[in-house]
């Protein structure tokens, strides 16, 4: 269950989408999908060796009140960082928090 003290850093999450340009060209671009408050949790070692086993590289866990199409594919900006969503963990099923396993964007 979320604290909601602990839900103290700001957070934007993007969608990629396509629109048209002022030629009438479509463009590719990332758009905002929400800006949240959430907590930012660095993976401690072990759970970094487990997600690497899922053929991924989490760094960062960011835990959010639950928000209704997070999917992966979208990605987080923050701190003037941005973070791939990896994979999207709606916890215990209760529509209540969601957990968004990222990596950092090179």
């Amino acid at each position: 269950m979320i604290r909601h003290g602990s839900l103290n850093k700001r957070i934007v999450i993007e969608t990629y989408t396509q629109a048209a340009d002022s030629y009438g060209e479509t463009v590719k671009t990332w758009v905002t999908y929400s800006t949240k408050w959430a907590s930012v949790e660095p993976l401690a070692m072990r759970e970094l060796i487990a997600a690497k086993e899922q053929a991924s590289k989490f760094e960062i866990m960011f835990r959010i009140k639950y928000i209704a199409g997070v999917k992966p594919k979208m990605r987080i900006l923050y701190n003037g960082d941005y973070y791939n969503i990896e994979a999207v963990i709606n916890t215990r099923n209760k529509n209540k928090e969601l957990q968004l396993f990222s990596s950092r964007v090179e």
